[in-house]
């Protein structure tokens, strides 16, 4: 076996993994995903081969239970929802991941960038690893400022020394993260800098969807991080949720910059601009889609969140 992709069952992610997936499929190289029940729908719309895990632990429909829970909440709430979410996954895949890893015989594993602890396993098995960011990446260095939080780019001391405040309350959120890969680090006997929120990426390539040109500029990113730009092969592939296996369509008309925040959109730090009102952060930039679903014909207009980032789209004409 070649590679294998650890592929999430959250469309925003599943997607553009099960894109590049595909791709790496058409090149010849011999490829399998590991999913849990939820991300079944998604690899086998991209007739990509797949491995099941954690069916106990994650059991079909527990995401979409997640996202309705998320959809009712804004702002530092849904934050803090949404990274007690990733804590109990990332501690299930802690305990299932290594067994997946031998079953299928993966040579090397692409991960996606929303945990970047999962990179102490393949570092644990000798294997080399990718990370690949469907979401906005993380910079914890301060020179930009973290996804999470609304103010402009500034290169000023000042603006530097905001940056790394943000960043030293946002890792107070990713704390219980930091605390299950020591754990898992110690049982396996692994050196590792419990430090370092970063710790567990990749050294090999670490992937962004986001486009250079959306980004904040900055000279302080890791050699190996690349932007890339949304994964999109050309081909098209079913909708999971629909029957007649025809497409569905959907047309982005965006970015644009929500001025509501009603539904899980709202998953930023809020701040308050000079006039007192929150204001919206000024990278996390949403797509407006107009979808069409041809086994219900009808058109639906959907915004998406910042947690599928520019990839919500990806896999689709």
């Amino acid at each position: 076996m070649g590679g294998a992709f650890l592929t999430p069952g959250v469309p925003g992610h599943a997607y553009p993994m099960s894109t590049l997936a595909r791709r790496l499929k058409s090149r010849g190289h011999d490829i399998v995903s590991i999913v849990n029940p939820d991300a079944v729908p998604f690899v086998r719309a991209a007739e990509l081969p797949f491995v099941l895990y954690c069916e106990k632990e994650l059991p079909a429909g527990s995401f979409r239970e997640k996202r309705d829970q998320l959809s009712r909440l804004q702002g530092q709430e849904a934050l803090e929802f949404t990274h007690r979410t990733i804590a109990e996954i990332l501690q299930t895949v802690f305990n299932h991941l290594p067994r997946a890893l031998r079953e299928t015989g993966a040579q090397a594993l692409v991960l996606d960038g929303v945990h970047p602890e999962l990179g102490l396993v393949p570092m644990h098995l000798g294997m080399p690893y990718v990370h690949v960011s469907n979401s906005l990446h993380y910079d914890f260095s301060g020179h930009t400022p973290l996804f999470a939080f609304d103010w402009p780019h500034e290169t000023t001391p000042e603006a530097f020394a905001r940056n790394k405040e943000a960043v030293r309350s946002f890792l107070q959120l990713l704390e219980r993260n930091r605390s299950i890969a020591r754990t898992y680090a110690e049982q396996v006997g692994l050196d590792f800098d419990c430090n370092d929120p970063l710790a567990g990426i990749s050294k090999f390539a670490w992937l962004t969807q986001t486009p250079k040109e959306f980004d904040f500029p900055s000279s302080h990113r890791p050699p190996q991080f690349r932007h890339t730009g949304p994964f999109h092969d050309g081909s098209r592939r079913s909708d999971p949720d629909c029957t007649s296996g025809r497409p569905t369509r959907r047309l982005a008309i965006g970015p644009f910059y929500r001025s509501r925040p009603q539904s899980s959109a709202g998953q930023v730090f809020t701040s308050q601009s000079n006039s007192g009102k929150s204001r919206t952060p000024n990278r996390v930039a949403q797509a407006f889609c107009l979808m069409y679903h041809p086994c219900r014909a009808e058109y639906d207009a959907r915004v998406s969140d910042p947690g599928s980032s520019l990839g919500c789209d990806s896999g689709y004409q």
